[in-house]
């Protein structure tokens, strides 16, 4: 009977709360309380906007007045409160609760009914073991509603596994389709979270299936389809998402995510600017941000702004942090990047992410032994992870071991000969290093292995649009690149017969490159056959010796510049304890040149602040290399040239005699190659451009067909030679 009344004074009484709110906007209990309850637009809510609200309450505000269970819910919503500022069944309807002031007698009064409340819901229930409940207990903690708040509870604290059992429990008998939904997308981010993302886009296809079709229904189904590689079809699901919630934050994220992992950096940047407007102290929006702004704008203050708020906000995030390095080492401030690197290295001395990281960053800098020693140390994690190996394998190309980067990639897929990602890394790594032939062959078989997946797909269009036939990429080279291109009968003739050839030779390339050279330039050149191979030995030859000559003299021998060369002499250098007191002996004998700006970054290190050097284009750009003020000084610097020093080399030593007053030359006079190149291989058919494409100045000085006059003749050849020079200019100093 008891539950008979019960029942009946609820029937009555919602409508009747229900009438009071809409009406006056609260009820006796709120006037009590001092509490209103209004809609969005600060209005009164309308009577089934406040019905639905009143039944949610009886429900779940108070848990239908049951003792105990009341109180738990009481306790929860407190929680819920104290956290969130709003509770479920008020953000539900859109509704906001404001609170006034109330004065001592409505203290008195709160205090009262407090206390009979308590007396008659919870302490008479307890005393009185004949209470009767509305229903029964065991019912309602195996109902759909309580088992999707308790797998909701798991889910705040991360317990994915918890979670996932019960919505699946609560799925078994739910009838009610709203709960339904809910438990399918809940099902599906515990699914995602756990990686099982197959599982993951079952349950958000159920989901949509039901036919609610709201932002985050979509969202769940665009997570799970870009963790499974299909990204066409997940940037789709984000938009209908935003379409359907253009203030949506995770649609925002996602679309951004989208345009960014696909290398559409400022597309990237709008749906990032509007997530982080919303999600303002979500650190990977503004690191996402800040790189798409580094990237895809070149906006360097901005993307520094907004990688620094990210800093700011998780300092210690690895994600965030190299975010921060690699706009450290976009810029070149590679000391940076390492200092913070391994000072975070001290914290996670076994992270797998940041160990890849800074092999990453050696490649970056041309340190491509230290990037093998890292990317070693992560293979040896034992993490199912392919950037270690290519990471190894681009150091070891970019070191001439062709060969040896090969076997490394073979390794990967021997390991995995069913995944799609390998095949596509193993043809992202061969792009970069020219072997086009291969890359098709790789991003082919990931296609076979997985007929969607994006990147295999994107880039193996890319390259059959880029590479149709070699004689087009040669003659867009030369075009281009080539500071004395001038169009003629002869080579346009060579081109146009050459561009509809079905297979073109290696004699047609040096045909097409002859007859694009311009008379009397020697430093154009062509390698193929037994030169091509001796190009490529002298590849793993290291350019540069160091050896102590005594306790107060250091010498350096660069034998050609590479793109490793600069970093090789800083390391050196950069060792020497008090340098300010040493004397530094450079020897350029017999170095012809090579990589200009290798030369430019040595004078970075050595040299104070200023332009050391202009590079000039056939167009008339003029592009100039700075060195900062940061600089590694010695007592005196020698440097060592002869008549086959030439062009980076005379660059080396024009700058160093340049700014700095404690510089000597000595030997003779040098080449006189005021030009630098730039170079075109094909490893598949196994030749080598090398094309002028700029001159050099140092403040408006070239050495062009000049050469550079030394302060000291040396007349013999033998390095003894040179150093006895070198002893009696240090003894006169």
């Amino acid at each position: 009977m008891s539950t008979v009344l019960y029942l009946s004074a609820i029937l009555i009484w919602v409508p009747i709360e229900s009438l009071l709110m809409c009406t006056w906007g609260k009820t006796p209990g709120k006037w009590i309380f001092s509490i209103y309850v209004k809609d969005q637009d600060g209005n009164k809510p309308g009577f089934i906007k406040a019905l639905k609200r009143s039944l949610r309450v009886w429900f779940f505000g108070i848990g239908m007045g049951i003792p105990f269970i009341s109180f738990l819910f009481l306790l929860r919503n407190f929680k819920i409160l104290s956290e969130e500022r709003i509770l479920p069944f008020d953000r539900k309807h859109g509704l906001t609760v404001e609170h006034g002031y109330h004065g001592v007698l409505k203290n008195i009064l709160i205090f009262l009914v407090y206390a009979i409340f308590v007396y008659y819901r919870i302490a008479v229930p307890f005393w009185n073991l004949e209470y009767t409940p509305i229903f029964n207990e065991r019912l309602y903690f195996n109902s759909a509603e309580y088992l999707k708040q308790l797998g909701y509870s798991h889910m705040k604290k991360g317990e994915y596994p918890e979670a996932r059992q019960k919505f699946l429990e609560g799925l078994e008998n739910c009838t009610n389709l709203e709960i339904k939904d809910t438990l399918l997308n809940n099902l599906s981010w515990a699914c995602y979270c756990l990686g099982e993302y197959e599982e993951a886009l079952d349950y958000s296809k159920r989901a949509l299936e039901l036919g609610n079709n709201d932002a985050i229904e979509y969202v769940n189904y665009a997570n799970a389809l870009y963790a499974l590689n299909n990204i066409s079809e997940a940037e789709k699901a984000f938009q209908f998402a935003n379409d359907i919630d253009n203030n949506n934050p995770y649609a925002l994220y996602g679309l951004g995510l989208v345009k960014y992992d696909t290398y559409c950096f400022d597309e990237a940047i709008p749906f990032f600017e509007k997530y982080t407007s919303i999600e303002e102290n979500d650190p990977y929006g503004w690191c996402y941000l800040g790189l798409s702004h580094l990237y895809g704008c070149n906006n360097m203050l901005k993307a520094k702004e907004c990688l620094d708020k990210a800093y700011g906000l998780s300092p210690k995030d690895i994600f965030v942090i190299t975010g921060l390095c690699n706009y450290y080492s976009y810029v070149g401030e590679y000391k940076e990047a390492e200092n913070l690197y391994f000072k975070t290295l001290e914290e996670n001395p076994d992270n797998y992410d940041l160990i890849c990281n800074i092999a990453s960053l050696y490649n970056d800098e041309g340190k491509h032994d230290k990037a093998i020693e890292f990317a070693d140390r992560a293979i040896e994690c034992g993490t199912k992870n392919y950037l270690p190996y290519r990471i190894k394998a681009e150091a070891l190309f970019a070191l001439g071991k062709d060969d040896e980067a090969i076997d490394i990639i073979d390794t990967m897929l021997a390991d995995n000969p069913l995944d799609a990602d390998a095949y596509y890394v193993a043809g992202d790594i061969y792009q970069d290093f020219y072997y086009y032939k291969h890359a098709v062959e790789y991003y082919t078989r990931a296609l076979e292995t997985d007929s969607a997946h994006y990147g295999a797909n994107t880039l193996k269009t890319y390259i059959n649009k880029r590479k149709p036939n070699i004689t087009e990429q040669v003659s867009e080279f030369i075009e281009v690149n080539y500071l004395y291109y001038k169009s003629n009968d002869k080579y346009q003739e060579i081109k146009n017969r050459l561009k509809d050839k079905a297979s073109v030779s290696l004699s047609d390339i040096v045909d097409l490159f002859n007859a694009a050279r311009k008379d009397g330039d020697m430093f154009s050149l062509i390698l193929t056959g037994d030169d091509y191979k001796y190009y490529k030995d002298m590849q793993q030859v290291n350019t540069v010796e160091y050896r102590s000559m005594n306790e107060t003299t250091d010498y350096i021998r660069i034998s050609s510049f590479s793109a490793t060369t600069a970093n090789d002499v800083l390391n050196i250098i950069d060792g020497i304890e008090n340098s300010e007191d040493r004397y530094l002996v450079i020897d350029l004998r017999g170095n012809t040149g090579g990589d200009t700006t290798s030369g430019a970054d040595i004078l970075d290190f050595l040299l104070p602040d200023s332009i050391v050097c202009n590079l000039i284009y056939r167009d008339g750009y003029s592009d100039a290399y700075y060195s900062d003020d940061q600089r590694i000084e010695f007592k005196h610097i020698f440097v060592l040239i002869d008549e086959y020093s030439a062009s980076c080399s005379e660059l080396l030593t024009l700058g160093l005699k340049t700014y700095l007053d404690n510089v000597t030359v000595i030997g003779r006079k040098s080449f006189g190659k005021g030009v630098g190149q730039v170079l075109f291989e094909d490893k598949t058919k196994g030749f080598v451009i090398f094309l002028v494409n700029h001159y050099w100045n140092v403040r408006q000085e070239n050495i062009n067909e000049k050469g550079i006059i030394p302060d000291i003749n040396v007349d013999g050849d033998s390095l003894e030679d040179f150093m006895a020079e070198v002893i009696k200019a240090i003894e006169s100093l």
